[in-house]
């Protein structure tokens, strides 16, 4: 009789007619791997294997079937599916939800929560490639990709549910920056910016057109910022780039001047504070002086570049500055992530300023101030780095000793999360001893734990 399920190769079925609309979600979580249809079941098969289930077998046509809602898995294959995608059947508009209370996006996630998370990935999957040349390599391919983007951004097509996933994933990526270590953090952000290009390259109406670019943004930057991490510099240039493009071409100047303070990263740790300036006077200019937290980031990086070029009055004045943005941001701008500043970065950035003026004193306190508001938080590069920053204030007051005690620090966290940033400081604390400090057994016992090579006799001058 029409209208009964009947099973077809481990799928429910409505016979002769479409029982569900096609199913985004699906679509989204395989096109963000970079999969065909038969690719995804390729991986399915193997993840069955693994799983023990060897009688279960998957096609591309099961997942054709299963995109345009024309039937739905069933046990076993369900729980494949899920576990393939790393989410729930709800989740995956593979089972109808309850009747809701409210609204709810997603079994077990809040609204505005992202689809995807970096922490979530199965830890298999590299097999025995050596993971510095898959990271790499990953890097080049995400580097190409947004710098294609420039050349992407033209009239796209985007459901609206389909916008929601690649926004809340953008929103999630931005957040998560800070706790999640890049190497973790790469492949999902380069899945992503794979559909994003997608749908540039189609159309759309305006608004959404204007939201797309709006992500595509908002993820390039992050992007940048882990590339950068990764030590890739040239791509995460390209990264910035790309992010700036489709900050203009979604008019939201004020994502534009985000852009810009994250940007600021590469010549901060590069050691050019001239190009520091340069950029933070264009994300100025894209503020307008809004009463916003990147005006307030804008400033502060500001300060560090004057204090890295010994200017302790323009260092004063940008830090009073940032501090007057922040009492004029919102709430939802002073919590944590890539798009939000922070009282601890406050601190944080105000510290490094002082140490680079020889203010070993206030350097201290900034710091100490940094790290009690990020010690609730799972941060691991900033506190790092402001432990760094008080090995600098106390190697500055002779106190060799607890100066290698701090530094000591960097080298208890895994060699994968020790980012360009954090590398970059230590090596310009070692480069800041005495040199009748830098053979002592301490500062020796610190540098092989960080796998640094030895100073030489010009090192430092």
């Amino acid at each position: 009789m029409p209208g009964i399920p009947r099973s077809h190769g481990g799928s429910q079925v409505m016979a002769g007619r479409r029982r569900w609309p096609p199913n985004d979600r699906l679509v989204y979580e395989r096109e963000r791997r970079a999969w065909s249809q038969e690719e995804a079941a390729s991986q399915a098969d193997q993840l069955a294997i693994r799983l023990g289930l060897r009688g279960v077998v998957f096609t591309g046509a099961q997942f054709g079937r299963w995109e345009r809602g024309e039937c739905r898995p069933r046990p076993p294959y369900l729980g494949v599916v899920c576990r393939l995608y790393e989410a729930s059947a709800e989740a995956l508009g593979l089972c109808d939800p309850p009747p809701p209370d409210g609204f709810a996006l997603a079994a077990g996630r809040s609204p505005g929560s992202a689809v995807s998370s970096p922490s979530d990935l199965p830890a298999e999957g590299e097999g025995n490639l050596d993971r510095r040349v898959a990271m790499a390599s990953m890097a080049a391919v995400l580097g190409a990709s947004l710098l294609e983007f420039t050349g992407a951004l033209r009239h796209s097509n985007v459901g609206e549910r389909m916008l929601a996933y690649i926004e809340a994933d953008a929103a999630r990526f931005a957040t998560q920056y800070a706790t999640v270590g890049p190497s973790e953090l790469l492949s999902p952000v380069q899945g992503t910016v794979a559909v994003v290009q997608k749908y540039l390259e189609g159309h759309q109406p305006i608004e959404h057109r204007r939201r797309l670019c709006r992500a595509a943004a908002q993820l390039a930057t992050v992007a940048g910022m882990t590339l950068f991490n990764l030590r890739n510099e040239q791509q995460a240039r390209w990264a910035f780039r790309a992010a700036a493009e489709a900050a203009a071409e979604a008019e939201d100047e004020l994502l534009g001047a985000w852009v810009a303070a994250s940007e600021c990263m590469i010549p901060t740790y590069n050691g050019d504070p001239w190009e520091v300036l340069a950029v933070t006077r264009r994300g100025q200019r894209l503020a307008g002086g809004a009463g916003s937290a990147v005006v307030a980031k804008l400033a502060a990086l500001e300060a560090k570049a004057h204090a890295s070029l010994g200017n302790g009055g323009a260092a004063r004045d940008a830090l009073a500055s940032a501090n007057r943005a922040m009492t004029r941001a919102t709430a939802e701008e002073l919590q944590p992530g890539v798009f939000g500043f922070t009282p601890a970065k406050y601190f944080f950035y105000a510290g490094t300023c002082h140490v680079r003026l020889g203010q070993s004193d206030a350097a201290l306190e900034a710091s100490q101030q940094a790290l009690a508001l990020y010690q609730p938080t799972k941060a691991f590069s900033e506190p790092t780095i402001a432990r760094i920053d008080m090995a600098m204030a106390y190697a500055n007051r002779g106190d060799v000793d607890q100066a290698c005690q701090l530094s000591r620090q960097a080298t208890a966290i895994p060699a994968d999360l020790r980012t360009g940033p954090i590398m970059a400081r230590v090596q310009e604390f070692f480069a800041g001893l005495e040199p009748r400090h830098r053979g002592l057994p301490a500062v020796q016992e610190v540098r092989e734990q960080l796998a640094l090579p030895r100073p030489t006799q010009t090192d430092g001058v």
